[in-house]
């Protein structure tokens, strides 16, 4: 989707007791990813930097590289904070507040920031669970992300998802009882195995445990999991009828569809996932944490291992740097607000969009411009990766 811009591979150089102090002073607040990689097992679908790892040891040898490479960054100011993964609440709480208490630390955060915590069910049943989840909030987690993905039976056993609907209720029950204020649902369509009204039943379940956000993606294979080992196909012709069903279900219950895979009730958009969205600046820690700092972007070591050695040496754990000049930010800002409902300045789809392309689209009705913006329709976010490569083309 991106040119390749003065990308380069970044030169191992010792970490700065103030690694920001290599940019120039930020002019807000920037979004803060922690990055944590460890689960109970790898599902099929994943292709994130994750490992199946519950060794307690490694789990403190990770929150201490954490720790040095956060250090690094002291005093940013930071108004939203997501902590990922992998699955974030396989720590036990003790672990997780030791964290979220270096985060106080280490940066400037918001009194009203946004705190998401990404999480499994199964890691949260029971009065181990509650207790985790009170001690979340008292640690300044607001936001809870949960990973459903399905409610079917049949599809939970083949993922090897140990919890049900009634677990999944008490979870959501716990987490509101103990301060949580935004819970947001992920779902996936298109599992192969089942139908359109499998779907629709997910929709429903996940409807009747009234949470303010939901994000429905569509299953893809991607190269390297076990499910393109396995080489499970999918039904590529029924992908746009899951995605309308989606989107008719969940504007009907009152959500608004603000991105391509996400909806929300009023004012419980996923504050950080729109500074990523805008093209804002984001800092990411850990192993494959990618970050977009004053027209510099840089990613980290994939490898768990990699980034515990660098981390072990002092160096620097970015291992791939690019620098942008405000035409390449523009470009990618287009790019990525097209992703949402309230599109980009019309101003900005003229400078960097094909003018013959755009006119194609928008005469099929997958393109429209309304107060000085340009929006996808709910049809043109069907196509959009065609609308990327067409109108967007370098």
């Amino acid at each position: 989707m991106f040119r390749n811009y003065s990308r380069k591979t970044a030169k191992p150089h010792r970490l700065r007791n103030n690694e920001s102090a290599t940019f120039d002073v930020l002019k807000s607040a920037i979004g803060l990813y922690i990055h944590i990689p460890f689960c109970r097992r790898r599902c099929g679908y994943c292709a994130f930097a994750t490992v199946a790892n519950e060794d307690r040891a490694l789990w403190e040898r990770y929150l201490n590289a954490l720790r040095v490479e956060m250090k690094a960054w002291t005093g940013v100011a930071v108004d939203t904070v997501f902590l990922g993964g992998g699955t974030p609440t396989l720590w036990p709480a003790d672990l997780l507040v030791r964290l979220a208490g270096c985060l106080g630390e280490s940066f400037d955060i918001n009194k009203e920031a946004e705190w998401t915590i990404e999480g499994h069910p199964s890691t949260l049943i029971g009065s181990e669970g509650e207790g985790k989840l009170v001690r979340l909030v008292e640690s300044g987690f607001n936001r809870l992300s949960l990973g459903i993905e399905s409610f079917e039976a049949g599809t939970l056993s083949r993922l090897g998802r140990e919890y049900s609907l009634e677990d999944a209720a008490r979870v959501i029950s716990a987490a509101r009882a103990a301060g949580f204020v935004n819970i947001n649902l992920d779902l996936i369509s298109g599992w192969p195995w089942e139908d359109m009204s499998a779907h629709r039943r997910s929709l429903d379940q996940a409807l009747s445990l009234q949470p303010q956000h939901m994000s429905v993606y569509s299953l893809k294979i991607e190269e390297g999991t076990p499910f393109a080992k396995e080489k499970i196909s999918l039904n590529c012709d029924l992908q746009a009828d899951y995605y309308q069903m989606t989107h008719e279900t969940l504007a009907a219950a009152g959500f608004r569809h603000y991105e391509v895979a996400n909806f929300a009730r009023l004012g419980f958009e996923a504050r950080h996932n729109l500074k990523y969205w805008h093209y804002q600046d984001y800092l990411g820690l850990g192993a494959a944490a990618s970050s977009k700092i004053n027209g510099k972007s840089f990613v980290n070591a994939r490898g768990l291992d990699a980034y515990l050695e660098r981390m072990q040496e002092g160096l620097s754990p970015a291992v791939d740097e690019e620098s942008l000049d405000d035409e390449e930010i523009n470009r990618r800002r287009t790019i990525l607000g097209l992703r949402l409902g309230e599109g980009v300045e019309q101003a900005l789809l003229e400078r960097y969009g094909d003018p013959e392309a755009v006119n194609n689209f928008r005469s099929r009705g997958y393109l429209v411009e309304e107060n000085g913006r340009s929006r996808l329709t709910p049809d043109g976010w069907l196509v959009s990766n065609q609308l990327f490569i067409h109108v967007l083309a370098a």
